[in-house]
């Protein structure tokens, strides 16, 4: 005899979370790009050779010397990025606020 919850759970037709199936998604993480735009454009033909169907960013995009097209040239992909900001990252925009950065030593 089958437990109480697990017959309602049957009946009810619910999957336990850890059963469901999901479409497989291909990820391409980036991480630590510096302002490296040629180095982040060579990565990026990869990326779409491999048919990527989303881009996570792991942080530190902007601390480094192109950062402006740097970042143009993540936010203007055909493919969906998502931004995880890094600590060079907060230091960029803390400067930029006109805040002393507290996160890197000088």
């Amino acid at each position: 005899m089958w437990p109480a919850w697990i017959t309602i759970a049957r009946r009810a037709s619910i999957v336990p979370a850890t059963a469901r199936t999901f479409p497989a998604m291909r990820v391409a993480a980036l991480y630590d790009i510096h302002g490296n735009l040629p180095a982040l454009e060579a990565v990026l033909l990869d990326v779409r050779s491999q048919a990527a169907d989303l881009v996570v960013v792991g942080g530190d995009v902007m601390p480094g010397p192109m950062r402006t097209e740097t970042l143009d040239c993540l936010t203007g992909l055909d493919i969906p990025v998502r931004f995880i900001r890094g600590n060079g990252d907060r230091v960029v925009a803390a400067q930029h606020r006109g805040a002393e950065p507290v996160e890197v030593p000088a």
